[in-house]
């Protein structure tokens, strides 16, 4: 069983790897365009790509949170005045998120290859049903994930 995950993992791993490397093949080729268009690969779509250098992620973002979408890379909760990611706390995604310290720089890119860098500030475990923290905040991007234990939220906020 855990020979069969861990071949899951690679194939899940490389395979966002190559919608990673379209994505950002496509968003060098879009010229100036006012409104941002999501880049579809094979029927996902994609509307950014989201960069951490000190725990070695890169990894292209899915339009919206779904439970399909959860289950095959990072994807976009909110794009208001804060911009918030969520993806499940796997080898592939988010596990890494819980050694991110005040001052790591994180980089998030849309479609228009518009990059915006972003500084970690904070880091916190919340209950499941406190989403208000999520979406009521004063940060500009916030990261999230399942705790280990599953019975919660871990979320890394921006500033």
């Amino acid at each position: 069983m855990l020979i069969n995950t861990r071949v899951e993992d690679k194939k899940l791993l490389e395979d966002n790897q190559e919608k990673l490397e379209v994505v950002l093949e496509e968003m060098s080729k879009v010229e100036n365009q006012e409104e941002i268009k999501p880049i579809i690969v094979d029927d996902l779509k994609y509307v950014g790509v989201l960069e951490i250098p000190s725990i070695n992620l890169k990894l292209p973002v899915l339009d919206s949170c779904t439970k399909e979408n959860l289950n095959k890379g990072i994807c976009l909760y909110q794009q208001a005045d804060t911009i918030i990611i969520g993806g499940h706390n796997s080898r592939n995604f988010f596990n890494k998120i819980y050694k991110l310290e005040p001052g790591d720089k994180a980089y998030y890119y849309n479609t228009n290859s518009i990059k915006r860098e972003f500084k970690m500030v904070n880091s916190e475990k919340i209950k499941e049903n406190e989403i208000e923290k999520l979406t009521n905040n004063k940060y500009s991007m916030i990261l999230f994930t399942c705790t280990f234990d599953n019975r919660g939220r871990y979320i890394v906020e921006f500033e």
